[in-house]
């Protein structure tokens, strides 16, 4: 029998597409970030051991790939994260480089999973609960301006986001058809996601509890996909680990549970780690009003539903909660907004969808569209579509304002709950973490700066990225760069980002006292900041 698409299988094309075209136009627009030179430098490593491997084995030599020099050479790093967004930007980069351009490839990873993620966030919510709850669910992720903003990087958080809500929906799918096909697939995706970042690992507990609900095969099932398949794969995909398994597995371990310290600045004192509130704040501050009002709304109503769609809310509920926990405890670090806990906000934004489809039930019930009716036209069918649309608008428009309001900052937003991007600075937030404000001020030396100016740039460990910029052509070839505080007066200007958790004495004291010569600035609030060397001096800084 011929296959026939669905309606809704176009639908979700369609959203695919929708977030994946913006994503790639825009791609250039926000500023590289501190992690970003790591994992394409990782990825550029992993394309040419790809482009080698390919080359020997139409030689006819399948050895030299996997000896241990060849892998060594190609998985030796610094940053010990999994390889699987990396195999993604690989792929990119041999593949569609030369058609989009070297910054959108090695940027798709996260853009093309958040696509996906949209999509099968449509699909799952219109199965369950119908199509309105499908698109409010679907749009309310695509227009979320911290996942927006994120979705643009060469980084592991978008990517791990997108796998767990796959693993999520994977493990529904699996407690309904208990198939070995089923279970390899949701292994197999289980393992990507272990694969991408370790946190994926997270609501793995609640998968496994959840499944016990639909009985003892649905159990076995989702544990030999989430016990057995998974750590497959995830060791499969990842030759480093070939050399020296239980070395290398303990290395991995040890990297990602004694995360050296960073700063945050919360309420307007600076923590290594901050109190266990601060994931439900910054998720709170974070979301746009709308779509936290209706995910409460549907977080609530989760207990009062009936069937596949209590079983359904109840997942999404469990996996949200124990992140949210997991973000909470002691000694778990928490930094840079909500960056580390993006995983919640799929679950978030189904949560918006299945809120807006309770809400506009209960209201129908309660008689509520016989009075709005005389504010459309057309017939009773049109006329309840039209209505249900534009509330559905008027929900998600303020994400959308927010996002063209903010580009291409959308990484300092903070939404109306906190007074915006000034209330959080006010109270004392960040207003930026993640180096993209520096690129902004790159024009101002372009421009400005006498030929062969020294630039002492702040943290010292940006240095490494404009000297990426220089060797890219978008920063003149004569400019020089310093760091460190005991540099400042030995150069013709001092630029840092207002990130306070960074700041040493010196660079804070220049924020609060100086004059700078150019700001970087979205909503009134300094990003990126550049003073000249009097001003410097006028301070008598070191």
């Amino acid at each position: 029998m011929k296959w026939r698409p669905s309606p809704d299988f176009w639908i979700a094309g369609s959203l695919f597409l929708l977030t994946l075209l913006p994503l790639l136009l825009t791609a250039g627009d926000i500023g590289l970030t501190y992690d970003e030179p790591i994992y394409g430098g990782e990825a550029l490593k992993l394309a040419l051991w790809v482009q080698q491997s390919l080359g020997d084995a139409l030689q006819g030599d399948l050895r030299t790939p996997f000896k241990q020099e060849t892998i060594e050479a190609a998985w030796t790093s610094k940053d010990m994260q999994p390889p699987f967004a990396k195999y993604l930007t690989a792929g990119s980069l041999l593949l569609l480089s030369p058609a989009i351009g070297y910054l959108p490839a090695v940027r798709f990873a996260s853009a093309f999973l958040l696509s996906l993620c949209v999509a099968t966030l449509y699909l799952w919510g219109t199965k369950v609960w119908g199509r309105r709850c499908g698109l409010v669910a679907a749009f309310a992720l695509l227009l979320m301006p911290c996942v927006w903003g994120h979705a643009h990087l060469t980084t592991m958080d978008v990517p791990v986001a997108a796998m767990v809500f796959l693993t999520a929906f994977c493990v529904w799918k699996l407690s309904d058809k208990k198939t070995v096909g089923w279970t390899l697939l949701t292994g197999i995706v289980a393992g990507c996601a272990l694969g991408t970042k370790m946190n994926a690992l997270v609501p793995f507990p609640v998968f496994l509890a959840w499944s016990t609900i639909s009985g003892r095969r649905a159990f076995l099932c989702t544990a030999a996909a989430l016990l057995l398949a998974a750590p497959l794969v995830f060791f499969a995909n990842w030759p480093w680990l070939w050399l020296d398994p239980a070395t290398h597995v303990r290395q991995y371990l040890e990297f990602q549970l004694k995360h050296y310290p960073i700063g945050v600045s919360y309420f307007g004192k600076v923590y290594v780690i901050p109190p266990w509130h601060y994931p439900w704040v910054m998720t709170a501050i974070t979301t746009p009003p709308m779509t936290l009002l209706l995910a409460v709304a549907g977080a609530g109503l989760c207990f009062k539903q009936l069937g596949d769609r209590r079983r359904t809310s109840l997942l999404l509920l469990g996996s949200c909660a124990i992140q949210l926990l997991a973000f909470s405890m002691p000694n778990v670090p928490k930094y840079n907004g909500s960056r580390l806990f993006l995983s919640i906000f799929p679950f978030v934004a189904m949560l918006a969808g299945i809120g807006f489809d309770e809400v506009i039930t209960r209201c129908e019930a309660a008689g509520w569209y016989s009075k709005l009716k005389p504010l459309v036209e057309g017939n009773a069918s049109r006329q309840k579509q039209h209505l249900i649309a534009l509330v559905g608008a008027l929900c998600l428009v303020p994400g959308l304002r927010s996002i063209i309001i903010m580009h291409p900052f959308e990484l300092s937003y903070y939404n109306m709950l906190i007074g915006g991007l000034p209330g959080a600075v006010r109270h004392g937030f960040e207003s930026t973490y993640w180096g993209d404000s520096y690129y902004q001020a790159l024009g101002f030396f372009n421009a400005k700066a006498p030929p062969g100016s020294v630039l002492n740039i702040s943290p010292a460990g940006v240095v490494s990225y404009f000297t990426m910029y220089q060797r890219s052509g978008t920063l003149r070839e004569d400019l020089q760069f310093s760091g460190g505080d005991e540099n400042l007066t030995k150069a013709d200007f001092v630029i840092f980002h207002t990130r306070v958790g960074e700041m040493s004495p010196a660079i804070k004291e220049l924020f609060k006292k100086g004059k700078p010569v150019y700001t970087v600035a979205c909503q009134g609030v300094p990003l990126a900041v550049v003073y000249t060397r009097s001003e410097v001096l006028r301070l008598h800084l070191p």
